[in-house]
This record gives structure tokens, C-alpha cells and sequence, in this order.
């Protein structure tokens, strides 16, 4: 009997508390506004600011031949000397006869050390014949690529070399080529 009358006062106790937390007034809202305190920043030396968006002097040149019947030609950028050039891209292009095949490389040199980098290029198709033109079979590819090559006393900096195979019987005028390098200079 005990233990009953003791299961009912517990019953009531919490059915009391459940009651008075139902009939308690809403919260109030609270708005806490600080105030703006001034805040003086003092600094006694200037601070440096460096521009890395455009680092140097831009280069952008372009070279365009015609190499006839040559198997091999090179061709050669001059960096102004104490100036380092930072290759971003470059795009070499070709346009030779019907069932040639032709490889770039190109030749930086940092120091006395030169390097040479293979640019592969793709097979575009023939671009057939007009006017006093034959087809030509047209290779070209771009490459965004850092590399670095030091201006000096060479006038040959930086240079690319083409490289094709001969056809037989092949038309060797209008064999054109096309190299442009974008970067920018900086002192060495």
C-alpha cells in the first residue's frame, strides 16, 4: 500500500510541474546592441606591396618562315641579356606536304646549360589545294608550360628546331612554319 500511495504523489508531482511550465509566460525578446568603439591603427613604416599579377616585362613575338625544301630548320630567340625569360605558352605550327611528318623541339638555356623540350604537335588534316597552292598536310600544337632561359651573349637564347620527314615527289614551296612564345622578363 506503501509503495501505491508513494506511485501517486509521484504522479501528481510531476502532473503539478508539467501544468505550471504550460501556464509560464512567453520569453521576452532580447536585443543586445554594442556600441562602436573607434579603433586607430598606426604603423610607422609603409608596407611593401608586390604586384604579382604581372610580374615583368611581357614577351610576346612570333616568328613565321618559309623553309622550302630543308629538312631541318632552326629558329632563334634573342633575350636581351641580364633579363630572364618565363616561357607560359607556346604554339608551333607547320604546314608541309601530303604524307610528311615533322617534331619540334625546343632549346632553352639557363646558365650554360641548355635543355632541350619536345613539343608534340597534332596532325590537323590537309588543307587542299587552291589556286597555284597544292594540299598541304597542317601540324600544329600549343603548350602552357613554365620554363625559364637566360638572355646573354648568344643571340640564340632560346630556340626551336624543326625537324620533317621527306615524300617522294613532294612540292616543296609554301612549306611554312609558325613559332610564338608569350612569357614575360625578368632580371636574372
Amino acid at each position: 500500500m506503501k509503495t501505491m500511495h508513494t506511485s501517486a504523489a509521484l504522479a501528481v508531482l510531476l502532473w503539478s510541474v508539467s501544468l505550471s511550465a504550460a501556464t509560464a509566460p512567453p520569453t521576452a525578446k532580447v536585443l543586445v546592441t554594442n556600441p562602436v568603439l573607434p579603433v586607430e591603427v598606426r604603423n610607422a613604416d609603409p608596407i611593401p606591396v608586390t604586384d604579382v599579377g604581372e610580374p615583368g616585362e611581357l614577351f610576346a613575338k612570333s616568328l613565321l618562315r618559309n623553309i622550302g625544301a630543308d629538312q631541318s630548320a632552326v629558329f632563334s630567340f634573342d633575350i636581351p641579356d641580364g633579363k630572364r625569360l618565363i616561357i607560359e605558352t607556346v604554339s608551333v605550327a607547320a604546314q608541309m606536304p601530303v604524307g610528311s611528318n615533322v617534331a619540334f623541339t625546343m632549346i632553352a638555356y639557363l646558365g650554360d646549360s641548355s635543355h632541350n623540350i619536345a613539343l608534340p604537335v597534332q596532325d590537323q588534316g590537309v588543307i587542299p589545294e587552291s589556286g597555284i597552292h597544292l594540299p598541304k598536310q597542317t601540324y600544329a600544337g600549343i603548350h602552357s608550360i613554365r620554363v625559364r632561359a637566360d638572355g646573354g651573349a648568344r643571340t640564340d637564347d632560346l630556340s626551336f628546331v624543326l625537324d620533317r620527314s621527306v615524300v617522294a615527289g613532294e612540292n616543296t614551296s609554301n612549306n611554312d612554319v609558325a613559332i610564338t612564345v608569350l612569357g614575360y622578363l625578368v632580371n636574372q
